[in-house]
């Protein structure tokens, strides 16, 4: 059974938001076009974030105005230097170049991060270079938990230090939907403020982040093992609908760290190319991927047809089984239809619609660490224009053969 949708008809939309630091302010660029060209109805169903990506993913979940919000801390509290004045910044801006702008961050975020002095009069008993109190207190002003927990799926990842395991940590309904199979939330009364920041906390730079108290365990930036929370926007889009077959589903993955880069030139730019490389996609993300996904969907779809038919016979499915067992396997129809195996392919869904927004902001924009006032609107501008030029607006249904 094949099926192809018109442009017009409306998805479930769950959308993936890789983590990159300051870089997160091109994921609110490309949001920024997703929700005003879809209009005021527009809700996704499900979104995933790890690390700034997970930070993006609870405002956009979790407040009242999602997209002036996400405008208002990337504008006025993450970007550098804090608001001042329209005079006095023209003049900081005359007089302080902008590559110098670039490493101001280094001394710390006030919305973000703050400097711990003790990581340089005594390193060897501090854990990280900086302080995340300040994130803690940007999310509480600004992410409504009770909103977090029920405005649809919700799912952040982290590291467990101890383990090396990662971690997946589900708001209210996304614990609610899961199943048998899926692959255990790490949590199970939906996600807090530590959730969030645990999360985003990349070493040596942020602290480790401990869930539960001190009896709990402690967690790293997700991005250590895979920044981008594919598979989890997958299992939470498959629910949707009940789990129906006949339901339409699309994703929306946007990428910061790309594999392919420019030949580094200085040390700045090795260091931020060798990062990019550490944290970016291993996966080559892009229609044909989905496409054969959707249609090796398709054939366990059918092939579960043909077992039924099969089944519903008693003579051929004794001429069947009689077949088989003259090749020498075990096999029965009957045993094929109730394997575990079987039953788990069965379960999967296919992606009908799939759009990956790129990074292309500029190279002199692609310091994860450089929170420059300048550089955070250029890569707001850059993510709401590649958005613009890939029809984010339209829902970019693939077709099959």
């Amino acid at each position: 059974m094949r099926r192809d949708y018109m442009n017009n008809e409306k998805p479930y939309t769950a959308i993936a938001l890789q983590g990159g630091g300051a870089l997160g302010a091109y994921e609110y660029g490309v949001m920024k076009e997703l929700f005003e060209s879809r209009g005021p109805d527009f809700k996704p169903a499900v979104i995933t974030g790890i690390s700034i990506g997970a930070i993006n993913a609870a405002i956009l979940a979790g407040a009242d105005k999602p997209i002036e919000t996400l405008d208002h801390i990337w504008r006025d509290i993450f970007a550098l230097p804090i608001p001042m004045p329209p005079s006095l910044e023209r003049v900081y801006e005359s007089f302080v170049p902008h590559p110098l702008q670039q490493f101001f961050s280094v001394i710390g975020n006030e919305g973000m991060y703050r400097f711990r002095p003790e990581s340089v009069m005594a390193p060897f008993i501090t854990n990280s270079i900086y302080d995340t109190s300040p994130l803690r207190e940007t999310l509480r002003r600004h992410v409504d938990l009770d909103r977090l927990n029920s405005s649809y799926q919700v799912v952040v990842t982290a590291l467990n230090v101890e383990t090396g395991q990662l971690a997946k940590f589900g708001n209210a309904i996304s614990i609610a939907m899961s199943i048998e199979g899926d692959g255990k939330y790490a949590n199970d009364q939906g996600l807090t403020i530590d959730h969030i920041v645990a999360s985003g906390s990349l070493p040596p730079g942020f602290p480790m982040t401990a869930i539960d108290g001190s009896s709990g365990s402690y967690y790293w930036d997700g991005g250590i093992v895979s920044n981008t929370p594919l598979s989890e926007a997958i299992n939470c889009l498959e629910k949707c609908g009940s789990g129906s077959r006949d339901v339409k589903r699309e994703l929306i993955v946007s990428e910061l760290l790309p594999m392919r880069g420019d030949i580094p030139q200085s040390i700045d730019e090795v260091m931020s190319r060798f990062f990019n490389l550490i944290f970016s996609s291993k996966l080559d993300l892009d229609a044909t991927l989905f496409r054969k996904y959707s249609q090796f969907v398709d054939l366990i779809q059918d092939i579960d047809l043909l077992i039924k038919t099969i089944e519903g016979n008693d003579m051929l499915k004794e001429e069947v089984n009689r077949a088989l067992a003259s090749t020498g396997t075990h096999f029965t129809t009957g045993g094929i239809q109730n394997s575990p195996g079987f039953k788990k392919l069965i379960d999967h869904r296919r992606i009908d619609a799939f759009t990956l927004i790129p990074f292309t902001a500029g190279r002199e924009f692609r310091n994860a660490g450089d929170f420059s006032k300048a550089s955070i609107e250029a890569r707001i501008d850059a993510g709401q224009k590649e958005a613009r030029k890939r029809n984010i607006g339209q829902c970019q249904f693939l077709t099959f053969a």
